[in-house]
């Protein structure tokens, strides 16, 4: 009965380590907009 236990808890440690391993090689979508429009609003020249 032990041993089943150990392989059972053996195969979802191995699951879930996979599944956050694959979770961390995926890059999120980011989009950077950056817009400048302050050349008229300093007055420095």
């Amino acid at each position: 009965m032990k041993r089943t236990t150990a392989q059972v808890l053996s195969v979802l440690l191995f699951c879930l380590a996979s599944h956050a391993a694959e979770q961390t090689q995926q890059k999120p979508n980011v989009l950077f907009i950056a817009i400048d429009d302050l050349n008229d609003w300093t007055g420095l020249y």
